[in-house]
């Protein structure tokens, strides 16, 4: 396992961006599961910021959180967190 995924669970919150470039390039397993477990530790699954990243966890093939399909979904958890918040005032 190469170091950058070996110590990724000391590590800050990384981009989604970064996250997904390091899926797209992990060699084995085992670097998909250090992936994973940055995701669970910073509680992202919660965050709509990282709503791309989520998907990564999904049935669906992975795609990248900048192209047509990333920016809706990043869009559409915006809107829900604006009705939310308006709900709550």
């Amino acid at each position: 396992m190469r170091p950058g995924y070996k110590y990724l669970n000391r590590m800050q919150l990384y981009p989604s961006q970064t996250l997904y470039n390091m899926y797209a390039d992990a060699n084995d397993y085992g670097e998909v599961r250090c992936l994973y477990n940055h995701i669970a530790n910073h509680n992202m699954l919660q965050n709509p910021n990282y709503v791309d990243i989520v998907d990564l966890l999904g049935e669906e093939e992975p795609y990248g959180p900048y192209n047509e399909i990333g920016i809706q979904k990043r869009i559409d958890a915006y809107l829900e967190d604006c009705k939310q918040w308006r709900d709550e005032r």
